[in-house]
């Protein structure tokens, strides 16, 4: 019985700190109705930047929250803000620098071209 008592207190212990680890500010239920509905794609980001801001705010941004506004901004074309969260993400999570690194440089090189296309007569 002693046992049992010893190993339940620390994982309740882990839960109650778990469970204020990160801001998600309700990612999941605006993750499951963009899922619902892709084509209100607007709306979704528009709830991911709210939950990014709050997270910011907080300083608990949960991991992979970065790259999944980035990757929404970039769907959308804003490669220069879907940029600035690439590297955010690439920052603050080590174990998503390669996937991270491999976005910037794609997202990079669509700006570039998008410059010498603007510049071009």
């Amino acid at each position: 019985m002693k046992f049992k008592v010893v190993g339940i207190i620390p994982l309740l212990f882990m839960l109650g700190c778990a469970s204020s680890k990160y801001t998600w500010s309700g990612y999941d239920d605006n993750l499951y109705a963009y899922y619902k509905n892709p084509a209100n794609n607007v709306r979704f980001l528009e709830k991911l930047k709210e939950s990014v801001l709050k997270a910011d705010q907080t300083g608990k941004v949960p991991p992979g929250l970065y790259a999944e506004y980035g990757y929404m901004l970039y769907e959308n074309r804003n490669y220069t803000d879907a940029l600035i969260y690439f590297k955010k993400e690439h920052e603050l999570w080590p174990e998503a620098r390669f996937f991270m690194a491999k976005m910037i440089k794609n997202t990079e090189d669509l700006i570039a071209k998008q410059q010498i296309k603007e510049t071009t007569p």
